[in-house]
């Protein structure tokens, strides 16, 4: 597959990009995955943890707890821009 650079990209094939999605109410935790194994994470910020795979090249899943809380500003803030209101 080739990149938007024009470089072969030898980690990801359209077979890798399996879509997985779940959210936990209870704990307030949403996972965005691509399907692969997800050994080793890295915090990216507090609440966010991002995993790659086994090599450390490719992001496999990312991790946010509290989800509600950093997310809800954004999805439920003023949305008029985005269907051409002024």
């Amino acid at each position: 597959m080739l990149s938007d650079t024009g470089y072969q990209n030898k980690f990801l094939t359209p077979s890798d990009l399996q879509r997985e999605i779940e959210y936990d109410e209870e704990s307030d935790t949403l996972w965005l995955g691509n399907g692969k194994p997800a050994p080793g994470g890295m915090d990216l910020f507090p609440g966010c943890i991002v995993f790659f795979d086994k090599d450390g090249r490719t992001v496999t899943g990312v991790m946010i707890r509290g989800a509600k809380r950093l997310l809800q500003p954004h999805l439920l803030g003023d949305a008029s821009h985005c269907n051409g209101a002024e």
